[in-house]
């Protein structure tokens, strides 16, 4: 229950399962409905609140400490402007976040007391990489069969009023949402890569590509912790890149490019990880080739970033100015998005402070795992790295995320670990 709970949380936002759970309605509903379930879980667990009272202090820590604070002055903020977001709204986030952190805290402390450190671990790891394993087979699957001429996607367009991000795409952006065998969303949009977008984007579980990469992709450096064979991991990594290929997302692909640049590199000069150093290699030459030698690559790449006039690139610009353009003290609040036609433009000194030392704190806790000697920390950095480097598309939203949340608690695992010298240097599997 509590690794399903878990998922379900996950999910919101980032997926259309709480839209089939729980039907069409406006997300706060979905919320309080995950809310409710959180609560009632942890009524019948055993919290533990000093489970990691040895990371006290540390990075993470502090950044958790920012983000209870932007959390509270959220308060006095509206009591002084109510221009801003509804402020039931904020605690509705507020208590999510703080129910489903305890929610990981009690399935993980649930498992180590009676199984071991490693067993926990492991179990936390698996329901995520199992859950966007799924989401990869089955969108390859269908991709797959429609070469074959066995399927056609169109012939099963979405059901209507599904779900609202779907139908605010279909209204706005004309875009035509199909969901063959129940499985995967494809769009009717050609801005992918030739072969990979002839039948449409493929959107795994996800509204858009970019949301789903930014849920799949971290769990593509996480699997390699996992006591699963070489054999198996290296197969499912071609499914992933394969299905990074069907979604191009362009913050994605500079994404996963960068932290797989990064991390080469960090293992050629500790001299680790021969055998990986030679696909990550083989992985990033491909793609440079790829693109550069056909013509369509790096202008299907510029294509998106030049026509995406009030759309993806003008919100991810919105986003980032806004964040570091504070005009008033209070503004208008942290969880305010600069959408288009929507009237916000301060986000306060207050609060683009504390978002920035958020990030910052973040971004360098994944830099010292990334560097670590010690394999597994080195992949758990990896994938943090590449949550937070896509976060720049959506930083604001990452206060609305529960993702968020479960991101920082494998780095608070990762960092309890190395403490306690849980990992083996050599490995990515526990001692």
């Amino acid at each position: 229950m509590g690794y399903l709970l878990i998922l379900l949380n996950i999910s919101q936002f980032l997926t259309i399962i709480p839209s089939l759970l729980f039907g069409n309605r406006e997300w706060y509903f979905h919320q309080s409905f995950i809310i409710v379930l959180n609560v009632l879980f942890l009524i019948n667990s055993k919290l533990r609140p000093d489970l990691f009272s040895d990371v006290k202090k540390s990075i993470v820590h502090w950044a958790l400490v920012i983000l209870c604070l932007i959390f509270l002055l959220e308060f006095p903020r509206y009591l002084i402007n109510s221009d801003g977001r509804n402020l039931i709204l904020t605690i509705l986030n507020g208590i999510e976040f703080i129910t489903f952190y305890y929610v990981l805290s009690s399935v993980f402390y649930s498992v180590a007391s009676k199984r071991g450190y490693q067993a926990a671990n492991q179990g936390l790891l698996k329901t995520y990489v199992i859950f966007t394993s799924f989401i990869v087979l089955s969108s390859v699957a269908v991709f797959i069969l429609t070469s074959l001429r066995l399927i056609n996607p169109t012939s099963y367009p979405m059901p209507t009023d599904l779900s609202m991000n779907v139908n605010s795409n279909a209204n706005n952006l004309g875009t035509q949402y199909y969901f063959p065998l129940h499985l995967t969303v494809v769009t009717s949009d050609n801005r992918g890569l030739p072969f990979f977008s002839n039948y449409g984007v493929f959107c795994g579980l996800s509204h858009e590509p970019h949301i789903a990469t930014y849920l799949i992709t971290p769990s593509l450096f996480f699997m390699q912790l996992l006591d699963w064979g070489k054999r198996k991991k290296i197969i499912l990594t071609i499914f992933y890149v394969f299905f990074i290929l069907l979604a191009t997302s362009t913050t994605n692909l500079i994404g996963f490019m960068v932290v797989l640049i990064i991390l080469t590199i960090i293992n050629i000069k500790n001299g680790q990880n021969k055998f990986l150093n030679i696909v990550f290699l083989i992985a990033i030459v491909s793609t440079f080739s790829f693109f550069s030698i056909s013509d369509f690559g790096f202008a299907a790449i510029k294509a998106k970033l030049d026509t995406s006039s009030g759309t993806s690139l003008d919100y991810s610009k919105n986003f980032l100015t806004h964040v570091v353009t504070p005009k008033g003290f209070w503004g208008d609040g942290a969880f305010n998005v600069p959408f288009p036609n929507v009237r916000v433009d301060d986000i306060g000194i207050l609060f683009s402070v504390l978002l920035i030392f958020f990030y910052l704190l973040l971004l360098i806790a994944a830099i010292k795992l990334i560097i670590s000697s010690t394999r597994a920390l080195k992949f758990i950095g990896a994938g943090c790295l590449y949550f937070l480097l896509h976060t720049l598309k959506v930083v604001q939203l990452t206060l609305i995320y529960p993702f968020t949340i479960m991101i920082i608690f494998y780095m608070i695992i990762a960092f309890q670990a190395d403490k306690r010298k849980i990992y083996s240097p050599s490995k990515s599997r526990l001692n």
